[in-house]
């Protein structure tokens, strides 16, 4: 009788996790697939973007300027400015990088404009925490979008924020247009992933 009942109580854990398993694939919940390179590529570039809107609004740079340098490749806010008129694909984003987007004043105090990061091919070889013969089964890149706020008051930059993505499933707030030129196997993470 005794294993007749141990059997039925591996059975039952068993499906147990074959259930979780299911739950977690139907949700889009899982566990990180890519590994701490792909993490630190998109870090170093949300970083520098985070600390340059920073320096910004602590010199209270003025509203027209903040958006020219939104706007102009090179300019204080890194990043190439994306007007959806040119073609997607001159951005190189399978190459890894920032592009802002669909800035808008809201005519209240407020520019807002989107971000996607890209981190680009998955660079080992650069990586002085991973050995390049290491192996990897994640994404080959990976990608994440949210958007900025920017507060102004006498037209003079005094606060800003970031959002936490968007939508709760990874990705749904990027612009298709510029996720289609990641490659294949570009998986969209949470920007919050990516804090810290």
């Amino acid at each position: 009788m005794g294993s007749i009942a141990k059997r039925r109580d591996r059975v039952a854990v068993a499906l147990g996790a074959i259930v979780v398993a299911v739950g977690l694939c139907l949700t889009g919940c899982s566990v990180a697939g890519y590994d701490g390179v792909l993490a630190r590529q998109i870090g170093d570039l949300k970083d520098l973007l985070m600390r340059s809107v920073s320096d910004l609004e602590k010199v209270g740079t003025e509203k027209d300027t903040f958006v020219d340098d939104v706007k102009t490749e090179g300019g204080a806010v890194p990043g190439a400015y994306w007007d959806r008129t040119s073609d997607p694909m001159a951005l190189s984003l399978n190459e890894g990088g920032t592009v802002l987007y669909d800035l808008r004043d809201t005519g209240q105090g407020l520019v807002v404009f989107d971000v996607l990061l890209a981190s680009g091919p998955r660079d080992a070889k650069a990586d002085r925490f991973v050995g390049a013969s290491e192996p990897y089964f994640g994404p080959p890149s990976i990608y994440t979008c949210f958007s900025i706020t920017a507060e102004f008051q006498d037209d003079l930059f005094v606060d800003w924020s970031r959002d936490r993505g968007g939508s709760p499933a990874a990705g749904a707030g990027c612009d298709p247009e510029l996720v289609d030129t990641l490659g294949p196997g570009a998986s969209a993470e949470p920007v919050v992933e990516f804090d810290g």
